[in-house]
């Protein structure tokens, strides 16, 4: 039988006395954190904001990031909720749910869906808006349709933050150093 030793080092360690070990670990590594659900917290967080307003039905999609036709939408049925207030947590959704009262206190019976248009990009301008109950004027649809994309795009912008700060280098460190993995001279995990 034959025996190998083979040290093996933390990420701090790595970091302090190998600085070009360390840059092919972090490499090696660069999809420890995105290589599952990520994004899961965020799509039911905004679901549940989007719930709080009046929506059911809701459905968040999103493709991303730095190509051509990224973005985030979400479809859904509206209908008037008088509770919102008290269940709204994200400001960005606020003006959103104040243009839905404002129009409700008008047009008391009215709701509208939001539908994704067939296409292989997911952004905001990739949905349509069907209008139901009382006619609501052309001038507040489309204001009322523009706010629902200001939200698509808030959250797309969120999704993107969080895939750059869990793909940066410090993230990647923290996991690292959080699991405590031991890395071979070659940059490899072994535990």
């Amino acid at each position: 039988m034959k025996t190998i030793s083979v040290d093996l080092y933390t990420i701090n360690e790595v970091n302090t006395n190998n600085p070009k070990l360390y840059k092919k670990i972090i490499g090696k590594n660069f999809d420890i954190n995105i290589d599952h659900d990520w994004s899961e917290w965020a799509i039911d967080y905004f679901t549940h904001e989007l719930e709080a307003i009046g929506f059911s039905n809701v459905k968040i999609e999103f493709s991303g990031f730095y190509s051509q036709g990224d973005g985030a939408r979400f479809t859904g049925n509206w209908l008037y909720s008088p509770c919102w207030k008290h269940k709204l947590q994200e400001k960005k959704f606020q003006p959103l749910a104040e243009l839905l009262e404002a129009v409700n206190e008008i047009y008391k019976e009215f709701s509208f869906s939001i539908t994704a248009s067939r296409s292989n990009y997911y952004h905001e301008k990739t949905t349509g808006f069907t209008f139901e109950g009382d006619e609501v004027p052309t001038q507040e649809e489309t204001a009322i349709e523009e706010a629902c994309r200001d939200a698509m795009r808030h959250i797309y912008r969120t999704l993107e933050k969080e895939y750059e700060y869990l793909s940066s280098e410090e993230a990647i460190f923290k996991t690292l150093e959080a699991n405590e993995y031991y890395f071979d001279p070659e940059g490899n995990i072994r535990n």
